[in-house]
């Protein structure tokens, strides 16, 4: 297989081998012998676009991605407001300050998001 600029050998499942790098200006995607189709699992999909979309970068794209909203469930919702009242009600008795309450319910809402 030729030498691609930053080219890394990926690896499936054994049964197909390529690189992604760059050439020329361009992104390559080289397998060391003629392929009619591709299969990939998800994992791997996700590896192989990565490669190539930081092939891009390398170029000098100036690639922005949005990955979608977490969502977060009603009943998840509904704990995280029910905490937050806790944290709320707890303030007004203990005349806790504001910057130790924001600490408070921001740690609260990062554990229950599990983050």
């Amino acid at each position: 297989m030729a030498e691609l600029n930053g080219g890394e050998p990926l690896i499936g499942d054994g049964n197909t081998t390529a690189a992604i790098g760059t050439r020329d200006g361009k992104v390559i995607m080289q397998f060391p012998i003629p392929k009619q189709w591709l299969a990939m699992d998800p994992q791997n999909a996700v590896l192989i676009a990565k490669a190539i979309i930081d092939a891009a970068v390398d170029l000098g794209l100036d690639v922005r991605i949005q990955a979608p909203k977490p969502q977060v469930s009603d009943g998840l919702r509904l704990r995280m407001e029910t905490r937050c009242l806790m944290v709320l009600n707890n303030k007004r008795e203990h005349t806790e300050k504001t910057p130790i309450l924001a600490r408070r319910i921001v740690d609260t809402i990062l554990n229950m998001l599990e983050l």
